[in-house]
Formats: structure tokens, sequence, C-alpha cells
């Protein structure tokens, strides 16, 4: 069965209100049911959304596919735990000699050792940082990322324009010497 991209855009707004509303962090199989459940005009309701929001998502592209700037995404849960002052302050009190990395790998045990119930508050902060991001864009400058092979291969070759420059300029002089 083919589903069309407005189905599935959809399904993803449900999903995003589902778990902001019922205050859950389900997963996709999980809100399929629900979803399954819903009745045609339930879910024409999501569908409408997705139409009216399509030509505004669709000039925001071309405008970002040339522009510098993109909409910024909201944190994940995880991220919010991370640098929750909360969680982040006290280990870093009880261990002042490790490096942010190592910091952070502390933490990041702790947040697996979390059950699905302790992660709401942050899963709930999540949710709405990204309905509020959905309601008010808010654009942010694009990283430029570099790969390191191309990067390399631009340096060698500015080095080999520097190289021919200089013998291009010692053959004007030659010449100009040849001249006079």
């Amino acid at each position: 069965m083919v589903v069309s991209e407005t189905t599935k855009k959809a399904f993803n707004l449900f999903c995003d209100e589902y778990n902001e509303i019922n205050n859950s962090n389900l997963d996709k199989k999980e809100l399929k049911a629900h979803w399954s459940s819903l009745d045609n005009a339930a879910k024409k309701k999501y569908k409408q959304m997705v139409e009216k929001e399509e030509p505004i998502r669709e000039n925001e592209a071309d405008i970002l596919d040339n522009s510098e700037y993109k909409p910024k995404k909201a944190c994940t849960p995880y991220i919010h735990y991370l640098y929750d002052p909360e969680i982040r302050d006290p280990v870093k009190l009880a261990n002042p000699e490790l490096k942010s990395s190592d910091l952070t790998k502390i933490i990041a045990s702790q947040w697996n050792g979390l059950t699905d119930d302790a992660k709401a508050p942050w899963v709930e902060k999540s949710n709405k940082e990204k309905i509020s991001l959905r309601e008010n864009p808010v654009m942010v400058k694009k990283k430029r990322v570099v790969n390191k092979t191309t990067s390399n291969k631009i340096d060698e070759l500015e080095i080999m324009v520097d190289k021919l420059l200089i013998q291009i300029n010692e053959i004007t002089t030659s010449l100009n010497k040849l001249k006079n």
C-alpha cells in the first residue's frame, strides 16, 4: 500500500500532538495503533493541517536552499537532560578535575539507567520545544562542514597555484631582461 506524503506528514503531526497531550513518549509502532483507530474525520483534521502548512514549507525550502540559514531543530530529551543545571552541576562539583567529555560520559550513563517515567520531564520539555519551533520557527546559521580530504586538496592546490605564480613571475622577469 502506497502512502501519500500528506498522510505521512499528518501522521507525524498526530504523533507529536499525541505525545504532547498525553505526556508520553510512545514510539511510532505504538502511535500507529492509535492512528489506525482514528476515524476518517479525525485523520482529515491532521491532513488539513498539513495542507495548510505545505505551501509555506515549500516556499521556505526554496528560500533555505539558497540561504545560509535553516530552521532551528528542537533538542532531544537527552540533550535537555545533559545540559540541565540540576543534573550537570552536582556531577561537575563532585568531579571538578574531569574534562567536559568525561562529565558527559557520566551523565550519559545516568540517562541510560533512567526509566521512561524518570525521563518524562525531559521528553515533555523536548515536545514543547518541537511544538513551539513549529509554530514560531527560529532561523539559525547553517554550519559549514568541510571534509578534511577536500580541505587538504584545496591546500595542495593553493600551494601549486603559488608555485605557478612564482614561475610566471620568474619567466616575466627573464623576458623583460631579454627585451632590454
